[in-house]
């Protein structure tokens, strides 16, 4: 998983809980390849289910949150895959097929294999060899490679602020305005309204809701203004 742990640390500043929840995991798999390769494989199974829980709750809206976790694993990759290809191709859909398939297996495995959420009777009937969890391992670090280098680049596009028409409205007359235009008004928030994690109020309203993030921004900025304006009237007072 070192490709995928380097892809990790290399967002880190943007996607900290990345970092914080799915590089251990990563540890755990590669620890337990020789002397527990049932564990491996089932700690491979819940990699791809986490990551495909959280494209979901940034790329599905419209879903919530409580939908999305209780949601079975292989759906959970099917709909993941779908919502990060490149192409709506068939090409590209025969891929996510194979990725759902792999899916499915491993999800099969854990069902009939796993030490952790299916505790077994001493001698297990049947255990995986190393090899076998190594295939496991192998296959789970590139599609996870792909999946969440797919999801760090949509992130990162969809809150980048524009550099030709910062000024020009969206169709409908909604100003366009980048997030990182207004470091206060999105601290403001922030202290309004925390969230547990580390995702950020003023970054979820931002991408999910923006309309309703740009009226909190010209509310704001009024409040601003009337501010400016009664310290302005209170100093021409004092200098009569």
């Amino acid at each position: 998983m070192r490709r995928v742990v380097k892809l990790i640390k290399a967002n880190e500043a943007r996607f900290p809980e990345c970092a914080e929840y799915y590089v251990p995991l990563m540890g755990k798999a590669r620890r337990n390849l020789v002397k527990h390769p049932d564990i491996s494989i089932e700690t491979c199974k819940a990699l791809l289910e986490g990551i495909s829980k959280t494209v979901l709750i940034h790329t599905k809206p419209e879903w919530n949150r409580h939908r999305i976790e209780n949601m079975k694993f292989v759906p959970l990759v099917s709909h993941a895959m779908h919502d990060l290809r490149e192409n709506d191709d068939v090409v590209e859909d025969q891929f996510k097929s194979h990725v759902v398939s792999f899916s499915q297996s491993l999800a099969t495995l854990r069902n009939h294999r796993s030490d952790i959420s299916h505790g077994r009777g001493a001698p297990k009937i049947a255990e995986s060899s190393k090899k076998f969890a190594a295939l496991c391992f192998q296959t789970t670090e590139a599609i996870a490679l792909y999946m969440l280098e797919a999801y760090f680049e949509r992130r990162s596009a969809a809150s980048a602020p524009s550099e030709d028409v910062d000024d020009e409205p969206l169709p409908g007359g909604i100003p366009d305005v980048g997030y990182d235009q207004n470091p206060d008004f999105n601290d403001e928030l922030d202290g309004q309204y925390p969230l547990d994690g580390k995702l950020l109020y003023s970054d979820a309203l931002y991408r999910l809701y923006y309309e309703d993030y740009v009226i909190e921004l010209e509310n704001y900025l009024d409040r601003l203004a009337e501010v400016f304006e009664d310290t302005d009237e209170q100093d021409d007072g004092n200098a009569d």
